[in-house]
Order: structure tokens, then C-alpha cells, then sequence
């Protein structure tokens, strides 16, 4: 696949199919602005976690607070897409980010003036993600508002490459940022990227006609259940929301254990730590970017049914590869290989997953589907997360590592036989 995806005559192609996106001038905008946002997300996303530490010195209020940020997502968000149908997106999104601003910006105020409590925190982390539960479907409902059906593969592929370029530049830099201008900095620059991002998007033009009925509590319930009643109706749309959810689930253990594997298996520090998940962005990154190619290259069914494959390949490989060769930094180069593949294949069906959405859910029911799918893939990961807390209290993670490998290779023989799955390449 990466030899075919390097030739020179491929990448042309490739490129020439980004510059169909020249034209898609709005469009341009939503990618600056999720670009601007991606950045203030990697710096908050450390610099939260040091300011947590420093206002509790303890693990279980982090544990806490992740878990208040996950419940809105997870509760909340398919409930929120019903209302956000109704609305103008771009109104949705750009109040959504001024919002999030002065919350994140209190935030700081309050740790800068020592008012800053836990419980404070606690509260704020829950109205942001709150706020978020309603941006991230408007942000998806726009999207086929102001892109080409035809330009449906490169657009989403762009946007996402670019998001992750500049989460990784942002993850690199925050630990810069804090020693510069102090957490409190570092999250008022967070703030500041909100306020940017809803500058950009109230520059966007387009036209979008909103439902105009009184929203009570009839009619939302009503939006709701036809929202329901559309995914239902489709075996492939219930499959894609499965096939995502596992993918996150069966990511969710090697982030779990990875600390514990790095100092007992690969005998490295925090260091690895760092070269892995810098890895495993750059594979990101590049799977992003290549999407559309691999897209004509290889059948939609193989490419779902692939990444689980080599999951498989990857869990068993990464605990045997350390113990069977004799030379620990080539057993450690081969592991940095098969972390920048997974994140290669990860990204690659991401996008997939993003673009089907995007192409094949009706606009009028956009906001609703995404919301209750990013839901379903969301409410992995605390599930995924508590039973690997269980599960460590009478096995090590060797076993949960190898386990998962193997529970990954049923759900791909599985997928082998489902017709939904194959007329995914009729599409």
C-alpha cells in the first residue's frame, strides 16, 4: 500500500485532486478555523491536565474530570443534534466558540486571583462539554452545506490532516508554551484560539434554510425519533456506527497500559513514551493525507476489514517482537514502525468512516446522525477503560494486550460475512 501510495505518477494524481479544492473558498474557512481550534486543544490538553494536578495533587479528581468531559458527549450530544437541526449551523458554532472562550478564560482568571476550586473546575469542564455537545454537529451538518459531493473525499481528507498536523505541532509546543507564560497562559492562548475560530466562521457565506417551527417539547421528541428511525432503517449506517465503535474500543487498552508496557516490556522511559505517540501522528497524519488515493486503490470492505486484521497483527506482535529477538533496539525500531502503521490504518478508516457520513446521510438529518454517532464511538472508551480496570486486578496487561489482539481477528473473520459490509464497494 505505501509503495503504491509513494509512486510518483499516484502522488501527481493525488495532488491534482487537492486542487480541486481551490474553488471550495468557504469550505477554506472551516478548515482554518478547526485548524486554529486543533492547536488550542493540544495546548489545553496539557496544560489542563498540569493545572488540575496543581490545584488537586491528586489522580482521582483527573480521573474525575475526564470522566464529567466524556458524560456530555457520551449523555447528551444525540439528544443536542435534534435541537441543533433546527438552527442555522453557523450561528450554532460560532456562539458555541465565544462561549467556550470565556469559560475556558474564567478558568484561567480564576487560577491567576486564587478562587479557583475543584469543584469550580469541575463544573466548568461539564458547561464546556456541555456547549461542545451542540458545536460538534453543527460542525458536521455544515459540511456538505459548503463542499462539493465531488470533492467530498479530498475536502474531509484535507481537514483532517491539517487537524492533526497541528495537534501535533501544539502537543510538541505546550510543554514550551507553560514555561513561557505559565498554565494560566496557556490556557488564556486556548481561550484566545475559541474567539479566532468564531471570528473565522462568522466570515462564512452560504445559504441554509432553517426549520421555522416552534420547537417544543413535541416537536423535538419528533426530530428525535425520526432521527432514530433513519439509522435504523439503514443495515449499512448501523454497521459503520459498530465498526466505529470497535475501533475505539480496541484502541482504547494500549493507551490504558502503554506507560506500564514501555517500562516493562520495550525497559525504555517517558521518552519512548513520546517517539511513539509522535508515531503514531505522523501515521496519522499521512493516512489522512492519502486518503483519497487509497480510496481508488483499495475496496472500502478490505480497507475496514484491514485495519481490524492488523490490529490483530500489532497487539500479538508488539509483545512478541521484544522477547524474541536478541537486539532490543531493533525489537524497539520494529515497534515504532508498527505504531506509525496503525496510525496510518486508523486515520485512513476515520476518514472513511467521515466521508460515508458525509456523503450518504441526507443533509436535513445530518446534525441528528453525526451527533448520535460520535455519541456511540465516544461511549467506548469509558466502557473499554472500566473493563480493563477489572480485568487488571486478576491479569496483567500482557494478557489484555494479547487478548485484545485476538478479540480484534474474530470481529475481522466476522465482518468477512456481512453483507453490509460488502455492498459498502456497490456504493
Amino acid at each position: 500500500m505505501f509503495i503504491i501510495a509513494l509512486r510518483l505518477m499516484d502522488m501527481k494524481q493525488l495532488l491534482d485532486k487537492y486542487k480541486t479544492l481551490s474553488d471550495q473558498r468557504q469550505y477554506h474557512k472551516i478548515i482554518a478555523a478547526n485548524i486554529v481550534n486543533r492547536f488550542g486543544d493540544a495546548i489545553d490538553q496539557i496544560a489542563f491536565t498540569w493545572l488540575v494536578y496543581e490545584l488537586t495533587h491528586s489522580a482521582l479528581w483527573s480521573t474525575l474530570v475526564f470522566g464529567v468531559n466524556m458524560l456530555p458527549t457520551v449523555l447528551i450530544q444525540p439528544f443536542a443534534g435534534a435541537i441543533v437541526e433546527r438552527m442555522r449551523k453557523q450561528n450554532v458554532m460560532v456562539v458555541c466558540d465565544i462561549i467556550r472562550g470565556i469559560l475556558v478564560a474564567g478558568i484561567a482568571f480564576g487560577y491567576v486571583f486564587g478562587i479557583l476550586q475543584p469543584w469550580i473546575l469541575l463544573a466548568v469542564t461539564f458547561l464546556n462539554s456541555l456547549v461542545e455537545a451542540m458545536r460538534v454537529p453543527a460542525g458536521i451538518a455544515i459540511v456538505p452545506r459548503l463542499l462539493d459531493k465531488q470533492c467530498f473525499d479530498t475536502g474531509v481528507s484535507l481537514n483532517s490532516s491539517c487537524s492533526r498536523a497541528m495537534e501535533l505541532i501544539g502537543t510538541g509546543a505546550a510543554g514550551f508554551i507553560i514555561a513561557l507564560i505559565g498554565v494560566h497562559g496557556a490556557i488564556l492562548l486556548d481561550a484566545l484560539t475559541f474567539f479566532m475560530s468564531a471570528g473565522i466562521i462568522a466570515l462564512i457565506r452560504y445559504q441554509e434554510e432553517t426549520k421555522h417551527a416552534q420547537l417544543n417539547v413535541h416537536s423535538y421528541f419528533v426530530t428525535l425519533k425520526e432521527g432514530f428511525h433513519y439509522i435504523m432503517k439503514s443495515d449499512t449506517l448501523l454497521v459503520i456506527c459498530v465498526i466505529g465503535a470497535f475501533l475505539n474500543f480496541f484502541t482504547t487498552p494500549l493507551n490504558s497500559v502503554l506507560p506500564s508496557y514501555i517500562h516493562e516490556v520495550l525497559r525504555s522511559g517517558s521518552e519512548m513514551l513520546s517517539v511513539l505517540s509522535i508515531a503514531i501522528s505522523l501515521g496519522s497524519i499521512l493516512g489522512s493525507f492519502l486518503y483519497p488515493l487509497i480510496a481508488e486503490k483499495i475496496s472500502k470492505r478490505w480497507l475496514l476489514i484491514g485495519i481490524f486484521m492488523f490490529e490483530a497483527v500489532f497487539y500479538i506482535l508488539i509483545i512478541v517482537l521484544p522477547y524474541a529477538l536478541t537486539s532490543l533496539l531493533l525489537s524497539q525500531f520494529l515497534i515504532l514502525v508498527l505504531f506509525f502503521i496503525i496510525g496510518f490504518l486508523s486515520a485512513a478508516c476515520s476518514t472513511y468512516l467521515s466521508v460515508y457520513l458525509t456523503s450518504h446521510v441526507d443533509v436535513d438529518y445530518m446534525a441528528r446522525i453525526s451527533a448520535t454517532f460520535n455519541a456511540c464511538l465516544c461511549c467506548c472508551i469509558p466502557i473499554a477503560s472500566t473493563i480493563i480496570s477489572l480485568l487488571l486486578n486478576i491479569t496483567n496487561f500482557v494478557v489484555i494486550i494479547l487478548g485484545t489482539g485476538f478479540l480484534s481477528l474474530f470481529v475481522a473473520l466476522c465482518m468477512l460475512s456481512l453483507r453490509s459490509i460488502r455492498v459498502l464497494d456497490e456504493k
